[in-house]
Parts: C-alpha cells; sequence; structure tokens
C-alpha cells in the first residue's frame, strides 16, 4: 500500500477544498478521500475509529504518483495530530491553510448548522453560548467533532501551528492564506507545487485555475433538519464515511443520496458590523503573535470601517 506523503490540515472552510482539487488536478499525485480522519484521535471524529486496514485501503488506486495525500480539516485543531502524523511518517509534507478567524467563525458556525451538528442557528447567540458550553451547558446533540462547538477556543492559531513545527522540518510545512488562494490563485498553486518539487506545467492546469475562480464559497441549509441529525448520527455517519460497512446492501449509497437531496442553496445572514468589531478586537493579539510566527503581514484582518 501507498505511503501518505502530503497531508492538507484544515482548518474546514479555509480553502482545503480548493487546495484538495488542485493537488488532485496534478498527473503526479494521488489524492485519498477527503475528511478521512484517521489521525488526530483526541478528536473522536469517528466513531469507532478507521482501522489501519480500512486508512490503507483508501488509497489502493495509487499507481507511481510521487505525492500521495489526504486532506483532513480538523487535524490543525487537534493536539494529538501531528505527531500521530509525525509517527505515522516523520518525512511527510504539511500544509495548513488559514483564514481571516472572523470570516472562519461566521462561516463555520454555518457549516455546522448544515452539516446538523449545531443546534443554535444564529451566529451571534452560538458565540456568546460559549462560555456555557466550556461548562457542559446548551452543548449541541450531536456535535462533531466534540471540540466544534467552542469557537472562540479554536482560534488559537499559533499554538496549533507550534504543534507542526515541534514535530517538523521548517521546510516541510507550507502555510497559506485564504485570501491570497481566491485573489490569486496562479501564485498560490506555484507556491504548493514548488514546495511538493512538482512540475508546475501540466495539460489541465488551465482548466483547473479557471475552475477555482468560478466556485463560490456557498452556503447551504437542509430541507429537513430532523433527516439531516438523523444521516448524520452514529452508526449512519461511519456508514455514510466508509468508515463501517454498511449492514444493508447499499446502504451506503442509499445514505449518500438522502444527503445530497436534502441540500439546498441559501443565502448566509450577514455578521452585524458590531460583532464583527468586537470579534475582531478579540483576537487581535492572537493575530499579532502570527504575524510573528510566520513572518506575514495580516493588517487586513482587522475590523477596517467604511
Amino acid at each position: 500500500m501507498a505511503i501518505v506523503n502530503l497531508f492538507v490540515v484544515g482548518h474546514p472552510r479555509s480553502g482545503t477544498g480548493t487546495l484538495d482539487g488542485w493537488l488532485k488536478a496534478h498527473p503526479n499525485v494521488f489524492m485519498g478521500p477527503k475528511e478521512l480522519h484517521y489521525f488526530g484521535r483526541d478528536l473522536e471524529f469517528n466513531i469507532p475509529p478507521r482501522s489501519p486496514d480500512n486508512y490503507s485501503a483508501q488509497f489502493r488506486e495509487c499507481t507511481q504518483q510521487k505525492i500521495v495525500g489526504e486532506s483532513s480539516t480538523w487535524y490543525l485543531a487537534s493536539k494529538t495530530a501531528a505527531s500521530e502524523i509525525f509517527e505515522y511518517n516523520p518525512n511527510a509534507k504539511i500544509i495548513i491553510s488559514l483564514r481571516n478567524p472572523v470570516d472562519w467563525l461566521h462561516s463555520l458556525h454555518s457549516h455546522q448548522v448544515f452539516a446538523g451538528y449545531e443546534d443554535i442557528e444564529d451566529f451571534e447567540i452560538a458565540m456568546k453560548a460559549e462560555t456555557a458550553r466550556l461548562k457542559g451547558q446548551k452543548l449541541p446533540v450531536n456535535p462533531n467533532p466534540k471540540i466544534s462547538p467552542y469557537y472562540k477556543t479554536l482560534v488559537d492559531y499559533p499554538t496549533q501551528i507550534k504543534r507542526y513545527s515541534d514535530s517538523f522540518q521548517k521546510d516541510q510545512i507550507l502555510i497559506l492564506l485564504f485570501d491570497e488562494l481566491k485573489s490569486n490563485p496562479e501564485k498560490s498553486m506555484n507556491r504548493i507545487y514548488e514546495f511538493l518539487g512538482l512540475d508546475p506545467n501540466f495539460s489541465d492546469r488551465s482548466k483547473t485555475i479557471e475552475g477555482n475562480k468560478k466556485q463560490r464559497n456557498a452556503n447551504h441549509r437542509h430541507r429537513s433538519t430532523r433527516l439531516q441529525k438523523w444521516i448524520k448520527s452514529p452508526p449512519r455517519r461511519s456508514i455514510l464515511h466508509g468508515v463501517i460497512p454498511s449492514p444493508v446492501p447499499g446502504g451506503r449509497f442509499l445514505l449518500r443520496a438522502l444527503h445530497r437531496l436534502n441540500k439546498t442553496e441559501a443565502i448566509r445572514e450577514p455578521m452585524s458590523e458590531k460583532l464583527r468589531e468586537e470579534l475582531s478586537c478579540e483576537f487581535h493579539p492572537m493575530i499579532l503573535e502570527l504575524e510573528d510566527l510566520i513572518d506575514q503581514d495580516l493588517n487586513r484582518w482587522n475590523f477596517q470601517k467604511d
């Protein structure tokens, strides 16, 4: 079986889907299915966890590609994923994608509501519930992963990055910003291929870039909340994601079909300027620390009044 030597690590809603698409498009890269979450056992993302055989089987179609990778969006927030990945392959390369924390939390909350993992549909109320949630109160019925309702606590980018830099060498880690993925995809793509030692020129490159430009970070909702929570509750969630086999022939296909049919696009409620300013001020010290850590100017992440 192929040994995975590239890990795209979160955060969710921070451009990992774009990165995964760029990597899959390159002829010398094989990417496994997204969101395997074999590592990061502290997250308890998959219950039961994937077995080593189940994980290896996700890469059985790999042939002679130089890069074998996977993208799992909660690896960055995990306290153990970095060390687990290092134990698995100390020579692996790591790509980290980061997004303005205020925009990230707004998008993450919307996604968690859609997925059936968040019960408070109002973003501001969910932010204010964090104090109670840290005491074990007002928690969603079916959070996944279990740390996902603690939104502000998740915004600790420097600590999360240090977990990887403590295990891996500097030249094994590439840090990308969501803003630049969107504003200059060609440059970002070149950085990725250079980091991996790949030829940036390949037959589908132009199509890949154009496809990215047409993407929209669409917000979704489910037609039936009850159905969504039924699909995403154990053991059906594990069947849907291929962690365990379905006891009924065709069960996984049926769940995937129901999941698709229950999805529709929706307009996300905008965040109030007052809340944006409050969150920006709260995260400002973290952003300053991050600037020093990654040696990049992040002033555009600060609150700007029109």
